[in-house]
């Protein structure tokens, strides 16, 4: 009995120690929000928030933009339409500017604490240059009109027939998905050549003629049209007049623009 009797004062000691403590640290947060003493930490909303979208040092879009960086050499200015919160570019290119309509990604881009994050996760040591522009890309000028060296189009509809691609100087490059089937809409342009794709297995642009010729090819082992591109953009697969040899929804492609 005397032993269950200690066991249990012990117990009641610590329960009161553990009260004690959330009292003094209640005690403490009222001294200083009356002193004004503790000065309030960086919030890390934003930050946590970007990492849990894109999987930080995970985003499967390095690996493209590495391989992107390494096959065009030397890429000085990048513009990136419909970015969403996608700073992950900003980790390969050392000067990008970012454009999209919605001004609740204005907070992510004035973050000092993602702005930390790039610094200290960067492929480059170069200062880091990035800008928003919080507007419609199709009416996006750039200062002093100077053209960029590449554009991203990684999600954001026919960024290909927009007004922005005015702004890729000639010989530029045009990194862009089929997600919107923006791929197939550039592939049917006269001032873009397709020059790679990237191959997700080897992490890297395949450029050999052999395997560009296979895609944006119908089973009729025709290219693609503007007017099948369109029945892309408002059909679904099952309901179109056409198919595709090789479905180019799963990749990235690099195009340049020639004139």
């Amino acid at each position: 009995m005397g032993r269950r009797k200690i066991e249990k004062q012990t117990s009641v000691k610590k329960s009161n120690r553990k009260t004690i403590v959330k009292m003094t640290k209640k005690a403490e947060k009222r001294s200083t929000r009356r002193n004004g003493a503790n000065k309030k930490k960086p919030s890390v909303k934003h930050l946590s928030h970007f990492l849990r979208i894109y999987k930080g040092l995970e985003d499967w879009h390095i690996p493209i933009f590495a391989a992107v960086k390494q096959f065009c050499g030397n890429i000085a200015t990048v513009m990136y339409p419909g970015c969403d919160k996608h700073l992950t570019a900003s980790l390969i290119f050392d000067n990008v500017t970012y454009i999209d309509l919605n001004s609740k990604m204005l907070p992510f881009f004035n973050d000092p604490a993602i702005h930390s994050w790039i610094e200290e996760n960067k492929q480059y040591t170069r200062p880091t240059i990035y800008s928003f522009e919080n507007t419609n890309f199709d009416r996006f000028v750039p200062v002093n009109n100077k053209p960029y060296d590449l554009v991203i189009s990684a999600s954001a509809g026919l960024v290909s027939n927009s007004a922005c691609m005015n702004y890729l100087k000639n010989g530029g490059h045009f990194l862009v998905s089929d997600a919107h089937f923006d791929a197939r809409n550039a592939y049917t342009k006269t001032d873009f050549s397709l020059v790679a794709v990237y191959d997700s297995e080897s992490g890297q642009l395949i450029s050999e003629k052999k395997c560009l010729d296979d895609y944006f090819l119908t089973t009729e082992k025709k290219k693609i049209t503007k007017v099948q591109v369109e029945e892309s953009v408002s059909k679904p697969k099952n309901k179109r007049s056409f198919k595709l040899i090789k479905e180019p929804s799963a990749c990235f492609f690099l195009f340049k623009k020639i004139k």
